[in-house]
């Protein structure tokens, strides 16, 4: 047989070797290849044209990128071994770097048993050898885990022998030697003992395969040691118990102590678990890391974005608008709303979600009585109803589950709240409208700055569970930041306010000033024209009482016809007409003397009507007298009297503008209690927006200085002084009547 012929074989063979996932090599006696199959030409990056008739440890040096000058076989390949003894070798070699193959020799023999050349089959292991070399590296830092843990490790086979113990052991026991696998029952002991420990666990986990757990009294010296021992079982791959391992802690100290001992026995079962699930624990905490640290950014993020939009908001309306729509999006709630200060009560600002029907039900929080009025404490505030109110109002007991300790309320089922707590618990009267509405998770977040109080955020959701702590401590940061926020809009818009109010009252005193001086203007006119009236009614009367004494003695001692003592009589009337207007002139301009007495209407008013009777009639204005008969007598002061009926008079005449032009004056008895005395006129009238501010001081429709303004605002104090009042009805185009009433003289 030729050894060139070696695989020429069946058809079957050869697709085997082309296809076989293993590296085939054929090498001859001088170890130099005749063939490779696909497999290993790729795995190596070769052609066989390259590698034919090359030795295998030529190729396998410049795979490696060394140059050597004197080349021989590898020192660990075993090809010369199987040429020699001719039996199969098994090896394992790093071809090239990172390709590791268990290696087999398979000598191949000639007819005569010859050994002409090797068959060379390549396993490749490298994962299985990176595996392993992880293993061990695992296997070294459980060690060191082990080693350094703080409690005693001892590894026990199924013959109670010791396999290994960590370095916490080696310090108990010094003198145990555990590469002669002592028996545990006889070396832990001191004396040892010849028969397995009646409390041991190791030996219950050995035949169960389950933890175990005991305290022993072990013998050392003269003393006696207390070790509590948690054994748990080692599997092979087919599920049988191979060893135990001993976790041991010497707890000798605790047991000298009753008190302590119980306290440990107490907590023995959870520091057992702490021991023994360390690992686990350690995982189940870097888990629970992680979640937190992605929480903490959520809410990093979420804080970033709600102080950005606060910072840009140029006031409490699109602060308030943009932090509910905030709230929401990152809530998911369905419903969100914002309460703030408007007085003594809080009402809804902004809402979102909430029904109009709820907003408007639950809107205001003052309690009020049948009556409607406010029921305040004894404080004297008014009382805020509903939790809502408990919130602003800082009514909380923190021990209870549903408070905070920043007294924000929160409950993720509110039927089983209202079920099982009071309104004691609930610090008071709540209306259950939330829940009624079928809200079952509720949240009321505070919105303080210091001790005060600017409101509350409140959610709602239909849905239960949406609530948790985290979430809730993050809504009180937002509502701290809102608050800082809320504070200094609202004292910015304050200031605006007020600096607008200080403007407007500016202006209004400004123009009250100059309102002030034209009537000072108009007043001393009016003075100086009393005065002028005075003088004149003065200087009159006496040349007038020498007309008249002169006129009575022509009447007296002149014999006249009947025309001529007609004429003279006349004349004396007219004369006796003059002397009265002058002495109703003298009377309206001279001040008033405050005095009350009885007057008769009548008496008083017809004076006036005979003063502005030659105005009237300039004006082509009618006068139509409607006297009651019998018309009893008021106490007054008469000429603070006539100053008001002067003015109702002048101000009818005003209206009166036009053709047809007329006054009526009528008097009339009310229920015997009271006199009317109405002027009315049939004039331009008064427009609606006027007739509610025509009794203001310094209010006027006149032109100029033809009114001052205070005419009906002095007239209106006047009567009011009297113990009556005025009342006006009027309509744009058809006039206005003004009617006085004034309480009659009781006999």
């Amino acid at each position: 047989m030729k050894l060139f012929n070696i695989g020429a074989r069946p058809e079957d063979f050869e697709l085997i070797f082309n296809h076989i996932p293993m590296g085939i090599a054929y090498l001859d006696r001088d170890f130099k290849i005749l063939n490779m199959n696909p497999y290993l030409l790729k795995k190596l990056g070769v052609s066989l044209e390259n590698v034919r008739g090359r030795h295998c440890y030529e190729l396998h040096a410049e795979l490696l990128g060394e140059i050597k000058k004197d080349l021989k076989t590898c020192n660990d390949c075993k090809a010369p071994e199987a040429m020699e003894t001719g039996e199969m070798q098994t090896f394992v070699k790093e071809i090239t770097p990172g390709f590791i193959v268990e290696n087999i020799m398979v000598p191949v023999k000639n007819e005569r048993g010859e050994v002409i050349g090797v068959i060379e089959l390549f396993q490749d292991i490298t994962e299985s050898i990176q595996t392993d070399r992880e293993l061990r590296e695992s296997e070294e830092k459980y060690k060191s885990l082990v080693e350094n843990i703080g409690i005693g490790v001892a590894l026990i086979s199924p013959a109670m022998e010791i396999i290994t113990m960590n370095k916490q052991m080696n310090k108990w026991f010094p003198n145990i030697d555990v590469s002669k696998k002592p028996v545990c029952f006889q070396t832990f002991n001191d004396a040892p003992r010849e028969d397995i420990c009646s409390c041991c666990p190791t030996i219950k986990t050995l035949q169960d395969g389950q933890v175990h757990e005991s305290v022993t009294d072990t013998p050392l010296g003269n003393e006696i040691r207390n070790y509590r021992i948690i054994s748990s079982p080692i599997f092979n791959s087919d599920g049988k118990v191979t060893a135990a391992i001993e976790m041991v802690e010497d707890i000798t100290e605790g047991k000298k102590a009753e008190i302590k001992i119980q306290e440990y026995q107490n907590n023995l079962e959870g520091l057992v678990k702490e021991r023994t699930e360390r690992l686990s624990i350690t995982n189940r905490e870097l888990n629970k890391e992680i979640a937190n640290r992605k929480q903490a950014e959520k809410e990093r993020e979420a804080t970033i974005e709600f102080l950005r939009f606060t910072n840009e908001s140029r006031g409490t309306k699109e602060l308030s608008h943009a932090a509910i729509a905030f709230l929401q999006k990152q809530s998911a709630c369905e419903a969100v709303g914002i309460r703030l200060k408007e007085k003594n009560d809080y009402p809804y600002y902004e809402t979102r979600g909430f029904s109009d029907e709820f907003v408007l039900a639950e809107t205001r929080l003052c309690a009020r009585d049948e009556a409607g009025l406010l029921i305040c404490d004894s404080t004297g505030n008014p009382v805020l109803e509903c939790m809502c109110g408990n919130v602003i109002c800082g009514r909380f007991d923190p021990s209870k589950p549903f408070f905070t300790a920043q007294g924000s309320f929160w409950s993720n089922h509110t039927t089983e709240l209202l079920a099982s707590s009071s309104e004691a618990d609930r610090q008071s009267r709540t209306r259950n409208r939330c829940n009624s509405e079928g809200y079952e998770s509720v949240a009321l977040i505070p919105l303080r700055l210091g001790t005060e109080c600017l409101g509350l955020l409140q959610l709602n959701d239909r849905r239960k569970e949406r609530f948790n702590l985290e979430t809730i401590a993050l809504l009180e940061r937002l509502a701290g930041y809102l608050a800082v926020a809320l504070s200094k809009f609202q004292s910015e818009e304050k200031l605006q306010v007020l600096n607008e109010e200080l403007e407007m009252r500016v202006e209004e005193r400004t123009h009250e000033l100059l309102e002030t001086q034209k009537q000072y203007l108009h007043a001393e006119k009016l003075s100086a024209i009393g005065k002028l009236s005075a003088s004149i009614a003065h200087e009159f009367n006496n040349p007038l009482q020498s007309v008249m004494t002169i006129i009575k003695g022509i009447d007296q001692y002149v014999p006249l016809e009947k025309t001529e003592a007609e004429l003279v009589t006349l004349a004396l009337e007219e004369c006796q007409r003059m002397k009265n207007l002058i002495a109703n002139l003298r009377d309206f301009f001279q001040p008033t003397s405050g005095i009350l007495t009885q007057v008769d209407i009548h008496a008083l008013l017809d004076p006036l009507l005979l003063i502005c009777k030659k105005d009237f009639h300039t004006r082509k204005i009618s006068i139509i007298k409607k006297y009651a008969d019998n018309l009893p007598s008021i106490m007054g002061v008469i000429d603070q009297l006539k100053q008001v009926f002067l003015n109702l008079l002048n101000n009818a005449a005003d209206a009166c503008q036009g053709d047809g032009m007329m006054i009526t004056i009528t008097t009339e008895v009310i229920n015997g209690e009271n006199i009317a005395v109405r002027i009315e006129d049939n004039g331009i009238g008064i427009s609606p927006e006027n007739i509610a501010h025509i009794f203001e001081p310094f209010f006027t429709t006149k032109q100029d200085l033809k009114g001052t303004g205070l005419g009906l605002s002095v007239s209106y104090g006047i009567i009011k002084k009297h113990g009556g009042y005025i009342d006006v009805k009027s309509e744009p185009g058809k006039g206005s009547k003004f009617s006085v009433f004034l309480p009659v003289v009781k006999v």
